[in-house]
């Protein structure tokens, strides 16, 4: 039985021009009117996404919290801490002693060696505070007491512009900077 109607005589002339083409050759069906997808379409690509990216959010969040349980729970190794931070002590009277910085570079970086020490080696942020966060976190934790005092007795010094005469002669001369290697070696060999 052959079939009848629009949907039948569509077919064959579609079958007819694929054999006046050649085997092998494509026939473009254009759809009228163009088929468009609706707006659940829209809303649910736009679901998706945002569950694509809620989803990396969180994995990227759990691999963090991960990743700081792991290091909170890793132990400390401070004898080897110690020995890092004493070591780019000895780096700066070297570059010190060699003429390669001043004393108020000098000063500077001691700070910043005692405040990384202090900071790892404490769990804190010492590192990233101000003299008047340290000195108030000093207050609450005795144990950053000599690092603080330390960093307050070289700040300004550290802080004034060269040349400009705020620091003098016998801030900036060598017993001052000799005193400021020997504090900052006892403030990382005596922490706890």
């Amino acid at each position: 039985m052959a079939a009848t109607g629009p949907l039948a005589a569509g077919l064959a002339s579609v079958a007819a021009a694929g054999r006046a083409a050649g085997d092998g050759a494509l026939i473009a069906l254009d759809t009228n009117p163009p088929i468009m997808p609706g707006g659940w379409v829209w809303t649910l690509a736009a679901v998706l996404l945002l569950a694509a990216g809620l989803g990396a959010f969180g994995i990227r969040r759990a691999a963090r919290r991960r990743a700081a349980r792991a290091r909170a729970r890793r132990p400390l190794d401070l004898a080897g801490l110690r020995a890092r931070a004493l070591s780019e002590i000895d780096h700066v009277d070297a570059d010190l002693t060699a003429g390669r910085i001043d004393a108020r570079v000098a000063r500077q970086q001691l700070s910043a060696i005692v405040r990384r020490f202090v900071g790892t080696a404490g769990n804190g942020d010492a590192d990233f505070q101000s003299l008047a966060e340290l000195q108030a976190t000093a207050l609450r934790d005795p144990a950053l007491r000599p690092a603080a005092e330390f960093v307050a007795g070289g700040y300004q010094e550290s802080f004034a512009a060269p040349g400009t005469g705020n620091a003098t002669a016998e801030e900036n001369g060598p017993a001052t900077v000799d005193r400021a290697l020997r504090e900052a070696r006892q403030v990382v060999r005596r922490w706890l």
